[in-house]
């Protein structure tokens, strides 16, 4: 599938990103201000090679949705948004308090539209941690058909569910979604918008892409519900093998052929792409892709090692990707 730019008036239902995801503190925030995740309005940065360390940028007519500083907020990161049944758009964040570090406390909050993202309502906690020592991370939002939003996500350090019955004014307790030791718990979701399967002989099913580090190896691991979220079991699963990329923070979008594409961050220096996996058993399994691989590079995305999104959007058959065009540096959000 060749990569090309689209109008940005479709970011509005793209996860849309200028800060990188969680565990990888690799220095390039700058010290005190955190990112500035953004809803653009104007077609991409163009890409550049640039080896001085930027500073943030918000062009006219952008709105800003998470900035640093408000409420007393040091950093927003990891950011994830959906649409409602209704049309409200939801955006969630990871809250860090006193610094960017993944170490320090965070945890998760929401802010919401109901104006397409021309003003958004108070940012709010989806529910307080549990101890002073318990911390939140990685969101990652499903807006079913129902109008039920199910957010699955790490709270302490356990993979959780919490539900919003009103359009995400508020939300149920988190509950874990399955018992220490089971194959499932201690995955890390997403982080980024998941999916509910809209046809097919497992039409309604719930999709989450997770990942966790085994002996050294990357583990992709396809979440599959089919009873709204209340009880998940795994799919299609990948282990690297010698010559693999490290993969993680995955993104995936049901095509209209019915199969599903999966987006990994990459996270090997000098191997530049994303890598893609391709489900055409609605989860159970993944496919054998070019050369008998059953992950493939996109080279033709050019970008950073970075949390991206990517979207179907069935009334025009094209998929959209979304992620910070930079090369080096997490900045540029542009659409392919």
């Amino acid at each position: 599938m060749r990569a090309r730019p689209v109008l940005s008036a479709l970011a509005a239902l793209l996860l849309l990103l200028t800060a990188c995801s969680g565990d990888d503190d690799d220095g390039d925030q700058e010290a005190g201000s955190g990112p500035t995740t953004t809803t653009p309005a104007s077609t991409a940065a163009p890409t550049t090679t640039s080896t001085t360390a930027p500073a943030a940028v918000v062009t006219e007519g952008t709105t800003v949705v998470f900035e640093g500083g408000e409420d007393g907020i040091d950093t927003f990161r990891i950011p994830a948004i959906v649409a409602t049944s209704t049309g409200t758009l939801l955006a969630f964040a990871e809250a860090r308090p006193l610094s960017p570090l993944d170490l320090d406390p965070r945890y998760l909050v929401v802010r919401r539209s109901e104006d397409g993202g021309a003003t958004w309502g108070p940012i709010a906690p989806i529910a307080q941690p549990a101890t002073d020592d318990c911390s939140q991370s990685d969101p990652v939002p499903i807006a079913l058909s129902s109008g039920e939003v199910v957010l699955m996500f790490q709270n302490c350090d356990r993979l959780s569910v919490s539900r919003s019955n009103d359009d995400g004014a508020t939300w149920t307790e988190p509950e874990p979604v399955a018992d220490a030791g089971s194959d499932i718990d201690g995955l890390r979701p997403g982080p980024g918008h998941a999916i509910q399967l809209t046809g097919g002989a497992a039409e309604g099913r719930l999709l989450v892409a997770a990942d966790r580090n085994v002996d050294g190896a990357s583990e992709l691991v396809l979440l599959l519900s089919d009873d709204g979220g209340a009880t998940w079991s795994a799919g299609a699963t990948y282990v690297t093998v010698e010559g693999d990329p490290d993969i993680d923070e995955t993104a995936l979008a049901e095509l209209t052929d019915g199969s599903v594409l999966l987006s990994s961050r990459n996270g090997s220096a000098g191997r530049p792409g994303r890598v893609e996996l391709v489900s055409e058993d609605q989860g159970e399994s993944f496919a054998t892709l070019a050369e008998g691989r059953t992950l493939r590079i996109a080279t033709d995305l050019t970008l950073p090692v970075v949390q991206g999104a990517v979207l179907s959007l069935a009334d025009t058959g094209l998929v959209v990707f979304s992620s910070p065009s930079d090369p080096l540096y997490r900045r540029g959000v542009r659409l392919w």
